[in-house]
């Protein structure tokens, strides 16, 4: 069983299912394409594991940093690490 935030799922493609359909209602809030959510979402889990231990050997680089750092919220168009 798969929790997120509280909610229970029964299995994976269940929340597979909720999370396709919270991504078409924020890409339709937002007026921006689901595959740009999709994109962030997994580069965004990728970064939280890679930077999951205290002191990762990792260093982010380019566009990424530069978001993070500025605290802006401009889409990912790739990552270098």
């Amino acid at each position: 069983m798969s929790t997120s935030k509280g909610r229970s799922y029964l299995n994976a493609e269940a929340f597979r299912q909720s999370l396709e359909t919270r991504l078409r209602t924020l890409a339709t809030e937002r007026r921006v394409q689901i595959q740009g959510l999709r994109l962030k979402i997994a580069i965004e889990r990728l970064l939280a594991k890679l930077f999951a231990e205290p002191d990762p050997p990792w260093l982010l680089k380019g566009t990424m940093r530069w978001n993070f750092d500025s605290g802006r919220r401009r889409g990912p168009h790739g990552i270098s690490i």
